[in-house]
């Protein structure tokens, strides 16, 4: 994954955090992820957009799910944390 990849995911906290609960629980809808995040729906609603828009994320009957991509990215921000 690229730097430029990353530094997109840091920039808004709230990406990286969807991100993160997708890669714990699968499957989650919108409304799930912002009250688990306790965040608005329309950021989340937002944010989810920007993730499909990149390929990190995938929706299928409107549940949200890591692509392989967004696997890979949740992994090199994880390493870029170390």
């Amino acid at each position: 994954m690229e730097v430029a990849a990353i530094g997109f995911l840091k920039a808004e906290g709230h990406r990286l955090r969807i991100l993160e609960t997708l890669g714990k629980r699968p499957g989650s809808t919108a409304k799930q992820l912002a009250g688990r995040l306790r965040i608005h729906h329309r950021l989340s609603d937002a944010t989810i957009r920007e993730l499909l828009e990149k390929g990190l994320i995938k929706e299928e009957a409107d549940k949200y799910s890591l692509t392989d991509e967004g696997i890979k990215a949740l992994t090199q921000v994880s390493k870029a944390k170390m």
